[in-house]
């Protein structure tokens, strides 16, 4: 229990600290509709399936800087 004590402080210092810089949070997506093209980087399918009962195959994203890049470029 004191492990996680200890990581809830420090992950709360840390948003309070760049809390009082003016920066904000976001939360990307976690799956893309396409994988990542880096050649030396192995995407891991997901099936999903959305409201209408479909199955979409979907992946997990290997890193959110495209996400946030699109939010930068959106609202820069």
């Amino acid at each position: 229990m004191n492990l996680l004590i200890a990581k809830s402080r420090v992950l709360k210092s840390i948003r309070d600290y760049f809390d009082k810089t003016g920066a904000f949070e976001v939360i990307t997506d976690i799956l893309q509709a396409f994988p990542n093209l880096d050649s030396n980087i192995y995407p891991v399918e997901v099936e999903v399936v959305n409201e209408k009962g479909e199955k979409l195959k979907k992946y997990l994203h290997t890193s959110p800087e495209i996400a946030m890049k699109k939010l930068l470029a959106k609202y820069k």
